[in-house]
């Protein structure tokens, strides 16, 4: 019997080739005795197939190319469903198939025993375990003689339950439930269904990354009988006029070949394409004017904050137009979002996280929504790929390497950014989904790096590296030591972190070895110097010279130039810096406003030698055509990145409202400094 765990071994040994005991309790977040467990049900399906045991007592678990093969084969055999062995949660969703999708007219006990063929105890346990689920939704499981078990509740909520779930397992590669569902149940062919939105999507200009279009075609199966029977008791799904929309020329056509004939129903499933096709900023739309401002003001909200200025504006605001069309009408419906790295993300872009959302908090048209971090995720994905572009050195390009990722523009831009600053020696291909790469000529590309362990790339004989889109950095070391191990026109090989961490602790006490293990990823999966920058804090370049508390001026223009004085006189900015700060005021106006009486007088970084940030504080605010003013912070900035875990330490500062009287009653500029470092401990 094959269940999810030994699926998900069989990937990381299919995709790994070569690991170990520890790798694999790290990436099957397992415990060892879960581990060696499931790899002893591995080895017994070797021995029925006439194949080498592992023997993972070794120090190196290695896979031959007859056992590569023969998990490639066995995670593409459809028959792996009918051995398929349903874990507890697994469990729970088939039960909820069963109601939702209305394939059966009468469900008793007897029939939910007969399907899961487990014990009554354990059926029992799991509809309590549902019940639990669904009731924090509003849902409630009934049951009568006449009509046996069924779902009573808002529509909208069961939807969206099916809609989240299926959405999380896809992403996760765990379809097989479903799989199993419509096997039994349906009689149809999925593919068959991805074929027809596809076409049509095509006809109506639709774009849709590869996983919405398979997640699309597995929801409408599964809700298809529920879309035929009319259960939206409102008049109308939304009072937003969705006709003159393509997305509803789309779904109408759709559903009429599905013999759905539903008004309601065309609104609905309008308004959840609208929340998952990407952005085309030169469609004509009823919505693009509003969209196109959402996004430029967004952008400009992240520019201000964040002391940047982006030069490509045009490219920009088509990135950022195509992910938050869909974000705008998932917050407008209440529809569910599912980003399985928005932690992930979080974590290795903490400052561009931080920015992003205090960007949108301060969008008029975002504000009202309640915004969730899985939403400001996927756009730090996006404008983390914008602020990573242009790393990669120029090297002679050796090998053509074939990108795949299908779960969206944002993490496609960002997985490519990390890729090419990685491999300088590498000529990218895509990124791309999995229809495209079958399309390509097998000569065209060396390598493939993909964000999906689809059983149709893990068939492609070519060396497959299954990486992650949003990377930490011991992904990017081990990412790197692996792709030199296994491609041999490429001769650097990295050290062993383990080896250097020995070598250093012969001759030197380490304090912190997980810390150094974590640098020493940075630095060997950089490959130059740049990886050892530090991440500077706003403790690191505030010094109390750079603060001063100054009287009543005449213009604005002089108290620029006073805040730029003490980082001109330490040579962090030169004077052809503070020119074009100057040129920017004159022009830009509102620009340079970050909060209600302060500016952040900034430019382009040509002119600033090293990071820095002065405070002129007025004793008492001036008129100027921003306002009254009252505090100035002059930013000097090197590259668009290295200066943002400083601004995300300012900006927390200034969401108090009452900072600047806070400075203003401290008697020195140790005493501001002070007070400063204090409110960021």
């Amino acid at each position: 019997m094959i269940d999810r765990r030994l699926i998900d071994l069989i990937k990381h040994l299919v995709t790994e080739q070569t690991t170990n005991l520890s790798r694999l309790e790290s990436s099957l977040n397992l415990t060892r005795r879960q581990v060696t467990y499931i790899l002893d049900k591995l080895n017994d399906l070797f021995v029925e197939n006439q194949l080498p045991t592992l023997n993972y007592k070794e120090s190196t678990i290695e896979i031959t190319k007859g056992h590569h093969n023969f998990l490639v084969q066995t995670l593409g055999n459809s028959k792996i469903l009918a051995d398929y062995l349903m874990n507890s949660d697994e469990r729970l969703r088939f039960l909820f198939l069963l109601l939702v999708a209305l394939d059966e007219d009468y469900l008793s006990l007897a029939d939910f025993l007969a399907i899961l063929k487990v014990s009554k105890t354990t059926v029992l346990v799991d509809l309590k375990k549902l019940e639990k689920i669904l009731g924090k939704r509003g849902i409630r499981i009934v049951y009568s003689r006449e009509k046996g078990y069924e779902l009573e509740g808002n529509e909208l909520a069961v939807r969206n339950l099916l809609f989240d779930w299926l959405t999380k397992d896809i992403s996760e590669g765990m379809s097989q439930i479903y799989d199993i569902y419509l096997s039994q149940f349906k009689r149809v062919q999925i593919q068959d269904y991805l074929q027809l939105i596809q076409t049509l999507r095509h006809s109506f200009s639709i774009e849709l990354v590869e996983s919405r279009t398979i997640e699309l075609a597995y929801f409408i199966v599964l809700i298809l009988n529920r879309l035929k029977r009319n259960l939206f008791h409102e008049e109308a799904f939304t009072s937003v006029n969705l006709l003159g929309f393509a997305e509803y020329k789309f779904i109408e056509t759709l559903l009429t070949k599905l013999e759905v004939d539903d008004t309601r129903e065309v609104e609905y499933l309008t308004a959840l394409i609208l929340g998952q096709s990407v952005g085309n900023r030169d469609a004509i739309s009823p919505d693009r004017a509003l969209i196109l401002n959402l996004t430029k003001e967004l952008i400009t909200n992240f520019e201000r904050l964040s002391g940047i200025q982006f030069l490509d504006w045009s490219g920009i605001i088509k990135q950022i137009y195509s992910h938050l069309r869909p974000t705008y009408y998932r917050l407008l419906f209440y529809f569910p979002v599912n980003n399985l790295i928005a932690e992930r993300t979080k974590a290795e872009y903490p400052s561009i996280f931080y920015l992003v959302k205090k960007a949108m908090m301060l969008s008029d048209g975002l504000k009202e929504f309640q915004i969730s971090e899985e939403e400001v995720a996927f756009l730090t994905m996006h404008f983390a790929a914008l602020l990573t572009q242009g790393r990669q050195k120029s090297r002679h390009k050796s090998i053509k390497a074939a990108v795949v990722c299908t779960s969206g523009i944002g993490s496609s831009a960002l997985l490519l950014a990390d890729l090419q600053h990685l491999f300088a020696e590498m000529t990218f291909i895509g990124p791309m989904d999995i229809d495209s790469l079958l399309k390509i000529q097998k000569t065209d590309f060396d390598i493939i790096f993909s964000a999906t362990s689809s059983s149709v790339i893990l068939q492609l004989e070519k060396p497959i590296f299954i990486v992650n889109p949003v990377m930490t950095e011991d992904e990017k070391y081990h990412l790197v030591k692996r792709v030199y191990e296994r491609v041999s026109s490429l001769r650097f090989q990295l050290p062993l972190i383990d080896d250097l961490v020995k070598i250093i602790g012969r001759h030197a006490s380490i304090h912190d070895d997980l810390s150094l293990r974590q640098e020493l990823s940075r630095y060997l999966s950089g490959r130059g110097h740049k990886a050892l920058a530090k991440d500077l804090r706003l403790k690191d370049v505030l010094k109390s010279n750079y603060i001063s508390v100054i009287p009543g001026v005449d213009t604005i223009e002089d108290v620029v130039k006073k805040s730029a004085q003490p980082l001109l006189n330490d040579k962090i900015i030169t004077r052809e810096y503070l020119n074009r700060v100057l040129r920017n005021l004159a022009n830009h106006r509102q620009y340079y406003q970050i909060a209600p009486g302060i500016l952040l007088p900034h430019a382009s970084p040509e002119g600033v030698n090293q990071i820095g940030l002065s405070f002129v504080i007025l004793d008492k605010s001036i008129d100027t055509s921003y306002g009254k003013i009252g505090l100035v912070i002059f930013l000097a900035a090197v590259d668009n990145t290295q200066h943002l875990l400083v601004m995300k330490d300012l900006l927390k500062l200034l969401s108090d409202a009452n900072f600047i009287e806070e400075i203003r009653s401290q008697k020195s500029s140790e005493d501001i400094l002070n007070l400063i470092q204090t409110k960021l401990q």
